[in-house]
């Protein structure tokens, strides 16, 4: 029988000078020792004494080293040797016997081995908080993309003939070759239009852009399905397919950037993507195996894998709007500047109209990223902005200010230092125009500005002159744009000039000159 195992005793050389009784005795066990021995109550008791108590397993045990305190000897210790104590003298806790099947703690603790190969260094405190949601859903999605794959490819052999002796071998291989040839060239010519208008749309809302690369996908998945209807047209329809397939991997990679930028917080951005990267090829195998499992239930028929695919499709979609809605965009464009906007003007407007809370501290509303990602739209071709309704920027000078009359009111009511003129003409929308070297303060500044002025026209219900509401709504934003940019920066919104956007493509900015 294999010798009991305790953990090392020694003497602490903090009690060095510290008197013990003569009856006091101190075993040194190895730790390398098995440990499954019982202790007994009574630790002062000479083991060699108790032997007709002693457990069947004190037989074999090993020599272990004894000190018993000694004061005529040199050090204080008189040391001999004696068997490893079973029932009457071990001074610790035995170690518990070895179970032949891991438990649920050495299961958890493998698991999160593992686990941790797919993670950023640091997690959770090196990543956002939504990262744990977002990974999540983003590995569901892949799978169920990749299972969608799985049956388009099954169907796109079919239609260009695989399988079929009245289809030649190389005619087949040509038609592949050229479809992803010309799948290609249209995807190089979709990045070349992505200029610094759709590139800077991307990053300011990659959320919505992910959601159409998605779309992409799954459209170009359907027709690839559908082939095998028309297989004397399997060029032309495979490569529209995958053009589709490389929009969709053009946008996908781009939105994605953005919002790895979003979710790295300790400028670990290549950790991040490259824990992205090992997500994603988990999430593929994953989905290539559901695939080829549910292929054979499919039977090669058209319909049944039209039916399949649209039920993975559901899922995919589903996955990925969740997972873009877990990310709390930190940077401004004019959809979550507006929302966080609507709602400050809201609170100050509140104060303003009950003079007798003037004299007590404004109790304003801003909205953080993770309040807005509860409540921002962004699902293409369904929800658009909201203030394009009643907001135009970027407009031409003849546009903005129709007299010169208009323009010298407004540049006498917030002067030449802004960074943007404003102006509300004819009952029309209201119209905002940046200056060349505007900011993103001033772009905050103007946006601002709007919306106090918005909610004063419409209060007003036209009893008061726009110009004059122009003046007012001016002074307000001026008593209240300090409060409102220490607010945002409380609240971890970024607001440089890099960060904030609010302006399309085709928006016009003014340089104004003295002569």
């Amino acid at each position: 029988m294999r010798a009991p195992r305790y953990c090392r005793c020694r003497r602490s050389s903090t009690h060095a000078k510290t008197p013990v009784s003569n009856n006091l005795k101190i075993w040194e066990y190895r730790v390398s020792d098995a440990a499954s021995v019982v202790p007994a109550a009574n630790t002062s008791t000479d083991p060699s004494s108790s032997s007709s108590s002693t457990s069947p397993s004190s037989s074999s045990a090993t020599l272990q080293t004894l000190y018993t305190p000694s004061q005529n000897l040199k050090g204080g210790w008189d040391i001999s040797h004696t068997k490893a104590p079973v029932q009457n003298g071990p001074l610790l806790e035995p170690l518990p016997k070895p179970n032949k099947l891991p438990s649920m703690d050495t299961l958890s603790f493998q698991m999160q081995r593992v686990v941790r190969h797919f993670l950023p260094a640091g997690y959770p405190t090196s990543v956002a908080p939504g990262y744990k949601r977002y990974v999540g859903y983003c590995i569901a999605a892949n799978t169920f993309g990749s299972a969608s794959m799985v049956l388009s490819t099954q169907a796109l052999l079919l239609a260009v003939g695989v399988g079929s002796s009245a289809t030649a071998p190389m005619a087949a291989a040509i038609n592949w070759v050229m479809k992803d040839g010309i799948g290609q060239l249209g995807g190089i010519l979709f990045a070349s239009k992505l200029g610094s208008a759709a590139n800077s749309s991307i990053d300011s809302d990659p959320k919505r852009w992910r959601v159409v690369s998605s779309l992409s996908m799954d459209c170009a998945t359907w027709l690839e399905i559908l082939s095998p209807l028309f297989p004397q047209y399997f060029l032309p329809i495979a490569s529209v397919a995958n053009v589709g397939k490389n929009i969709g991997f053009l946008t996908a990679s781009a939105s994605r950037a953005a919002i790895h930028q979003a979710l790295a917080l300790k400028s670990n951005l290549g950790d991040v993507t490259a824990k992205a990267g090992s997500q994603s090829i988990l999430a593929s195998l994953a989905g290539t195996t559901l695939g080829i499992s549910i292929s054979p239930l499919l039977q090669g028929d058209v319909a049944n894998v039209a039916l399949g695919f649209a039920l993975l499709s559901v899922f995919h979609q589903y996955c990925t709007y969740n997972a873009v809605r877990s990310v709390h965009l930190r940077n401004l464009n004019r959809h979550r500047l507006n929302l966080v906007l609507e709602k400050f003007v809201e609170s100050i407007m509140r104060v303003s109209a009950k003079p007798e809370n003037a004299v007590t501290q404004r109790n304003i509303a801003v909205l953080s990223p993770a309040k807005v990602a509860e409540i921002e739209k962004f699902l293409p071709f369904i929800h658009k902005d909201e203030t394009k309704q009643w907001l135009v920027i970027g407009s031409s000078l003849t546009f903005l200010f129709p007299t010169k009359s208009e323009f010298d009111h407004v540049i006498g009511c917030i002067g030449k230092k802004e960074g943007y003129l404003i102006n509300h003409c004819n009952g029309g929308p209201i119209c905002l125009t940046f200056l060349k070297d505007a900011e993103g303060t001033d772009l905050i500044r103007g946006m601002l500005h709007a919306h106090i002025l918005r909610t004063m026209l419409l209060s007003s219900s036209g009893h008061t002159k726009a110009s004059d509401l122009i003046k007012t709504s001016y002074g307000e934003m001026i008593s209240s744009i300090d409060e409102f940019m220490k607010a945002l920066e409380m609240h971890g919104w970024e607001i440089s000039t890099e960060t904030v956007t609010v302006e399309a493509g085709e928006a016009k900015r003014l340089q104004i000159q003295d002569r």
